[in-house]
C-alpha cells in the first residue's frame, strides 16, 4: 500500500518524528494455521529511511462455535469464502495522520 501526506508537520511514524510532505509503502503477511489463530508480519518504509516492523497475534474466538471446529485446518477454507466471512468486521486503518502547529503562548 501507498500513502502520501502533505504538510510541514506530519508524523506519520509518530509526534516524535515529524516530516515534510511523507510518504509510505508498506506491506503486511497473514499467516492462518487454524481458525483460532492468526499471525501478522508487516514493514512500513518512508521517506528519508524510517521504517516501521510490526509482529502481530490475534485470536479469533468465536462464540457458540466449538473449539474442535475452531482448531480444524479444514475450516479455513469455508472462513475465506464470502458466506464464510459475512459476520466479520470490517478491517481498515484507523491510524490518523496528524499535522502538528506550534502553539503560540499569548
Amino acid at each position: 500500500m501507498y500513502e502520501q501526506y502533505y504538510g510541514d508537520e506530519v508524523g506519520l511514524f509518530g509526534k516524535d518524528k515529524r516530516q515534510k510532505d511523507p510518504h509510505a509503502i508498506s506491506a503486511e503477511v497473514n499467516y492462518t494455521p487454524v481458525p483460532l489463530l492468526t499471525l501478522s508480519a508487516g514493514h512500513k518504509q518512508g521517506k528519508s529511511g524510517e521504517n516501521d516492523t510490526r509482529f502481530g497475534l490475534e485470536v479469533n474466538y468465536r462464540i457458540g462455535e466449538p473449539l474442535e471446529k475452531q482448531l480444524d485446518t479444514d475450516s479455513i477454507r469455508e472462513r475465506r469464502m464470502l458466506a464464510g466471512s459475512r459476520y466479520d468486521l470490517v478491517e481498515r486503518n484507523n491510524n490518523i495522520v496528524l499535522e502538528y502547529r506550534k502553539s503560540e503562548v499569548i
